[in-house]
């Protein structure tokens, strides 16, 4: 529409009385014209509405007739079960929650729910956490959890099972009768079915459960490959029961850990283990150790088999150390071996015994890191040997740093280190031992001579000794090309984990190194206040019943997660 008025527009013009009756009558005539227009607009929008609701509705009806057509609904049962344990974890046992399979399955459809019900292997493993009741709604769950249980048991069919468990008391103490009870009910819930028992790993804090192991005999486990106990109760003075399923026949890996050491080594069949775990806990309240250098010799020797080994050996004073030439063990096979020191520094003459040939995966650490005023045992034996060692674990303590340079310094062949700062313990005052100077020595410089120049992955652990600037410059220089001129290999894959808030904002740059290749895990934890959080998760067993289970998460962990106790298999992670 012309304006008659288009010259005046827009300016200081004041119109005279003459025409602001003018005026007023182009301002009705366009105010009916847009009165049109919005009628017009709206019987236009009515029907595109209507358009896409024709739209929306066809293309539903569409969707769900190709639904019908799908290649997952023409895939034969036998196929969806594969894939469906496929879904299981392969290096840990499954857990009773309703975000993992194999309940997550049960959750998609009727028909795959159907189909999980009447697959046995997908019910083979199985994780129990055990809280630690605090008031009487907890007991109610607990019974609840455990007829879960007995229905997940009865799913497996007549399949070798891998069974896990561990209680969330405290370590060293004993939990009230009720508690006491449940995990008495629920071993005997296990060992209805212990002849199907293939690999089992508990973790409890009362005696009875080993009384209750001792029960059974070899005849009653004739499947069984891998046995774990450990108790979360200190009693280093009450002998055990001797445990006969140990001497089964088909057992291949034994781990004993916070026990007497000596109240099981009898029953072991030595020369058919492939693993071995040692580590009793409660010599820290005991004169005598449970395991001295010439005991562990005498059990290595008989271990010829041995793949994975990890022992907690603590040097005897009222004894003679080993002598190489009286106590060589030679283990051929052995390819992951983790050493811990007890209380006494571990002598040289203990590792010059050790013959390991394929030996891969190496670690040491201490009991008491802490607090040790001596160098550790001379790691630098296994490198200036051959050897094929491209992974390496270290606890670092209050050694120096001088210490450690020298057995890094051997260590040309690394290619996975983990390193390890112990956390405060107690009393203990704090010891940045990972600290910008150590991590320094491994920072290609012109200044230094550069340490594990193989290294494609490093793992650094509770290093708020490090500051950020110095990780940047680590990472950065560790991923420079320019380097490998001298021999170093450019790193892959770096994970840290510093106890403390970041100070200086180094993402940006990290952010650069990642699109450039770089694999990075770089986590801030700093220290949370003690308090508790209340958690809801449903879990739902097919063939059971519906569960609503409370936990209370203490920060940082879940003390009542069902994740509780569960164990990562090291060999699987390590050795694949």
């Amino acid at each position: 529409m012309e304006p008659t008025f288009s010259a005046q527009l827009h300016t200081n013009y004041v119109p005279p009385r003459s025409e602001v009756t003018q005026i007023r009558n182009i301002v009705l005539g366009s105010l009916e014209e847009r009165a049109r227009l919005d009628e017009k607009i709206a019987r236009f929008q009515a029907i595109v509405d209507d358009l896409r609701g024709q739209h929306h509705k066809l293309g539903i009806y569409t969707e769900d007739h190709l639904a019908l057509t799908s290649g997952a609904r023409r895939l034969p049962h036998d196929i969806i079960q594969v894939i469906f344990c496929h879904c299981l974890p392969t290096d840990r046992n499954a857990v009773m929650s309703a975000k993992e399979p194999p309940l997550l399955l049960g959750r998609i459809c009727s028909g795959w729910r159907r189909i999980a019900l009447s697959t046995p292997d997908l019910w083979t493993t199985l994780h129990v956490s055990i809280p630690n009741c605090q008031v009487s709604s907890h007991y109610i769950k607990w019974r609840r959890v455990a007829e879960a249980v007995k229905s997940w048991l009865n799913l497996s069919g007549g399949l070798p099972l891998s069974i896990s468990a561990a209680c969330s008391a405290l370590v060293g103490g004993q939990p009230d009768r009720e508690t006491s009870l449940n995990i008495t009910y629920l071993m005997n819930l296990f060992i209805r079915h212990s002849r199907r028992w293939e690999n089992i790993d508990f973790i409890l804090p009362i005696p009875e459960f080993i009384a209750i192991m001792a029960s059974l005999t070899e005849a009653d486990v004739p499947l069984l490959k891998s046995a774990t106990l450990e108790s979360t109760v200190f009693n280093p003075t009450n002998l055990w029961p001797s445990v006969s399923i140990l001497n089964a026949p088909t057992l291949r890996e034994v781990s004993i850990i916070s026990f007497k050491h000596t109240d099981f080594l009898q029953p072991l069949p030595w020369a058919q283990l492939t693993g071995l775990h040692l580590e009793d806990s409660t010599h820290m309240w005991s004169d005598t150790p449970s395991l001295n250098e010439l005991d562990a010799i005498n059990i290595l020797k008989q271990c010829s088999l041995l793949v994975t080994c990890k022992l907690l050996v603590e040097s005897d004073p009222s004894s003679l150390p080993p002598q190489p030439t009286l106590h060589e063990v030679i283990l051929p096979f052995l390819r992951l071996f983790i050493l811990i020191e007890g209380r006494r520094t571990l002598r040289s003459q203990f590792i010059e015994c050790l013959t390991l040939p394929l030996l891969e995966y190496l670690g040491f650490r201490s009991y008491f890191a802490h607090h040790i005023d001596h160098p550790p045992f001379p790691l630098t034996i296994f490198f200036t040997r051959e050897n094929k060692i491209e992974e390496l674990e270290l606890e670092i303590g209050a050694t120096s740093t001088d210490t450690w340079t020298e057995c890094l310094s051997h260590a040309s062949s690394i290619k996975r280190l983990t390193l390890i700062a112990p956390e405060q313990l107690w009393a203990y005052p704090p010891f940045p031992a990972l600290n910008d100077h150590f991590l320094s020595l491994l920072t290609p410089l012109s200044s230094n001579d550069l340490l594990c120049p193989s290294l494609e992955e490093i793992n650094l652990k509770f290093c708020e000794g490090v500051t950020d600037e110095k990780i940047l410059l680590f990472l950065r220089e560790r991923t420079n090309p320019t380097h490998m001129a001298n021999g170093m290999v450019v790193l892959k894959r770096a994970t840290f984990t510093v106890n403390r808030e970041m100070i200086t904002d180094i993402m940006s740059d990290v952010q650069q190194l990642i699109a450039a290749g770089l694999e990075l895990d770089l986590k801030y934890t700093p220290p949370l206040s003690l308090g508790f959080t209340e958690e809801t998760e449903d879990v739902d067993v097919p063939g059971g019943p519906h569960l609503r289970a409370h936990y209370f998460s203490r920060l940082p962990d879940e003390i009542f997660s069902p994740l509780l106790g569960l164990r990562i298999n090291r060999a699987i992670n390590t050795l694949s």
